[in-house]
């Protein structure tokens, strides 16, 4: 696969650009190497700039891991596409139960997202300080004024994967990122990954 590294470092440039301060970049050919990159600072204070055996926020990236154990525990049996928000969190969410767990998977429930109320326009990462309990997460989704139709429209939600979460442990009686862990982290060797 030709790789031309101006292309390369250009991208990483344009992305760092909105997803700052610091970010590394590593594309691979059948498992070697062919680009690493690193862009922005690490450390604002002292301006050391990111490796790849720093430790970065996974992000969004734990709805690719939530969305693995969700469609593993479907197969399972232990609950259905179509089971609601209101079967499985009762109360929760008004109007709930026109909320099926196939809504949510697809970001079509229509729901307010709670990350930008919690961190301003434009984000304010120090806002993302501690861990914050989902329920509350959801609160100030459903305090927000841009609520939508269920299955109108696909809308990028945090929301939606708060609750897939929060139904995944009801449905199990364990918690989602020990389920991630046993079911994906563990078994692949991710053991620099965390949730």
């Amino acid at each position: 696969m030709p790789t031309d590294p101006a292309l390369l470092e250009d991208a990483l440039a344009r992305t760092a650009e909105t997803h700052g301060p610091g970010l590394v970049g590593l594309v691979t050919d059948h498992g070697e190497p062919v680009f690493d990159g690193a862009i922005g600072l690490t450390d604002l204070a002292d301006g050391r700039r990111p490796t790849a055996d720093d430790w970065f926020r996974i992000g969004s990236v734990t709805k690719t891991y939530v969305s693995a154990v969700l469609v593993q525990l479907l197969r399972e049996g232990a609950f259905a596409r179509t089971d609601t928000v209101e079967q499985w969190l009762p109360g929760l969410v008004p109007g709930g139960d026109q909320l099926p767990v196939e809504l949510l998977l697809r970001m079509r429930s229509g729901l307010p997202d709670y990350a930008w109320a919690i961190l301003g326009t434009p984000p304010d990462l120090s806002r993302v300080t501690g861990y914050r309990r989902p329920e509350p997460l959801v609160e100030v989704a459903l305090a927000q004024p841009d609520r939508h139709p269920p299955a109108e429209s696909f809308r990028y939600c945090n929301t939606d994967y708060v609750l897939l979460g929060l139904i995944v442990e009801k449905a199990t009686g364990t918690r989602v990122d020990a389920l991630v862990w046993q079911r994906i982290l563990d078994p692949l060797g991710l053991r620099d990954t965390s949730f």
